[in-house]
C-alpha cells in the first residue's frame, strides 16, 4: 500500500462525527506504529555497513555523532547503537549464523550468545546516549580507517505530509505485505486508545498488531540455526 492509500483507508473507516481523524493525526498515528514496528532487536533490523570516516588529528577519537540517514538511505537512522567495529561483514554474519567462531557476542548489548567467545567484535569506546556521540577509547588507526563502521538497529525516518510523494513512499521501509496488519490496524488501535472509551494497552498492540510481523520475518533465523536477538 502507498502512504495515500494507508491514510485513506483510516479516515474512510474514521472520517464522521466524533472519531473524525484529520490528516495530521493520521501521520502521527502512522509514524507511532511504524516506529513501534521496528522497536525490537532482530537481525533484519541491524546495520553492519555504514563506514565512518575518522576525524584528522588531534581529533581523531572523537566524539562521533551516531549514524543517519541520508536523501537515498530511509532505513539507516539509528534507533540502538550496539557499538563500533572493525570485523568484516562476512565474519559478522558468518558469527551470527555460527558458520564461523572467529568471532563472537558477548552478552553485553542486545545479543545471545551462541557459542565460545573467542574474538572481540566491538571496539572499546564510551557511548553516549543523551547526546547520540561515540568517543574511542584509544587512537583509532589510520590504516584501518576504512574498516571501522557502526553496527547499529535501524529506524524509520518520519513520514511528514510536506514531503512530496515519492519520498513519503520512500520512507515506508515496512514490508508491503505487511501494511494493512501493522500499520492500518496498528493506527485503528491508537485512535480506539485515543477516541473511544476502549484503552489499549501497548502490550495488547505487541501481541495483537506487532507480534505477528516479529516471528514472520526472524522466523526463519530461528529456525535454522537457533540464533535470537533480543532486546
Amino acid at each position: 500500500m502507498l502512504v495515500e492509500e494507508i491514510i485513506e483507508q483510516v479516515r474512510g473507516a474514521y472520517g464522521a462525527g466524533k472519531n473524525q481523524i484529520t490528516i495530521e493525526q493520521a501521520y502521527l498515528y502512522l509514524n507511532v506504529i511504524h516506529d513501534m514496528a521496528f522497536n525490537e532487536g532482530l537481525e533484519p533490523f541491524l546495520a553492519v555497513d555504514k563506514t565512518i570516516t575518522i576525524l584528522p588529528s588531534p581529533d581523531e577519537n572523537g566524539p562521533y555523532d551516531y549514524p543517519s540517514s541520508d536523501a537515498l538511505e530511509y532505513d539507516r537512522d539509528c534507533r540502538k547503537l550496539l557499538g563500533v567495529t572493525n570485523v568484516s561483514i562476512s565474519a559478522i554474519y558468518n558469527s551470527l549464523y555460527n558458520t564461523d567462531e572467529s568471532t563472537d557476542y558477548s552478552d553485553d548489548y542486545d545479543f545471545e550468545r551462541s557459542h565460545q567467545r573467542v574474538g572481540q567484535l566491538y571496539i572499546s569506546g564510551q557511548k553516549d546516549e543523551i547526546r547520540r556521540q561515540f568517543t574511542f577509547s584509544n587512537t583509532p588507526s589510520e590504516t584501518d580507517a576504512d574498516t571501522y563502521r557502526w553496527m547499529y538497529y535501524i529506524k524509520p525516518q518520519k513520514i511528514l505530509t510536506t514531503d512530496s510523494v515519492d519520498i513519503q513512499n520512500a520512507k515506508l521501509i515496512l514490508p508491503e505485505n505487511w501494511h494493512y496488519d501493522v500499520l492500518v490496524n496498528g493506527i485503528n488501535y491508537l485512535i480506539d486508545t485515543t477516541y473511544t472509551d476502549r484503552k489499549v494497552q501497548y502490550e495488547e498492540i505487541k501481541q495483537i498488531v506487532l507480534q505477528p510481523f516479529w516471528d514472520d520475518i526472524s522466523g526463519d533465523y530461528n529456525e535454522i540455526n537457533g540464533y535470537r536477538a533480543i532486546i
